[in-house]
C-alpha cells in the first residue's frame, strides 16, 4: 500500500472512533451533534449534562448563560468531577485548551470522553453486578 493510501486508512479509522464518541455523548445526553465539536461542547453543558447522566449529582448547578465566565465554570466543575471519579491525570484536559480551541484540543477532548465512556462501562457493570448479588 501506498503512503498516502496508508494516511487515509489510519484517519478514517480515527474518525471512525470519534464518531462512536460523540453517538456516546449524544445517546446519553440527548443533546444533538451538529457537526463541530468545539460549539458542541465550548460551554460546558453537554460535558456537564453527561457526567450528571453517568453519576447523578456529579455537578449541581450547570449555567446556561452565555457568559465566557459561566462557560469556563462548566467546563471546570466537569474536571474537578473527572477527577473525583478517578479520570487518569493523562486524559484530562485544562478547560482552556477547550475554550480557546489551542492546538490539538479535539484530541485531549476526544482522549477524554474515551475515559467517560469507559467510566459509564464500569458503572453500568457495577450495577448490573450488584442487582445480580441480590437477586440470588
Amino acid at each position: 500500500m501506498s503512503n498516502t493510501v496508508c494516511k487515509k486508512v489510519k484517519l478514517l479509522k480515527h474518525s471512525s472512533k470519534n464518531n462512536n464518541i460523540i453517538s456516546f455523548v449524544e445517546q446519553l445526553t440527548g443533546i444533538k451533534y451538529y457537526g463541530h465539536l468545539w460549539k458542541y461542547l465550548k460551554d460546558g453543558i453537554v460535558l456537564c449534562v453527561l457526567i450528571n447522566k453517568i453519576k447523578q449529582d456529579s455537578i449541581l448547578k450547570i449555567n446556561k448563560s452565555r457568559n465566557q465566565f459561566k462557560e469556563l465554570e462548566n467546563i471546570m466543575a466537569y474536571i474537578q468531577a473527572c477527577k473525583r471519579y478517578n479520570i487518569p491525570s493523562e486524559d484530562l484536559f485544562h478547560p482552556l485548551d477547550l475554550y480557546n480551541k489551542t492546538i490539538n484540543y479535539s484530541d485531549k477532548v476526544l482522549n477524554n470522553l474515551r475515559s467517560i465512556q469507559n467510566l459509564y462501562n464500569r458503572t453500568l457493570l457495577e450495577k448490573h453486578t450488584i442487582q445480580y448479588t441480590c437477586t440470588m
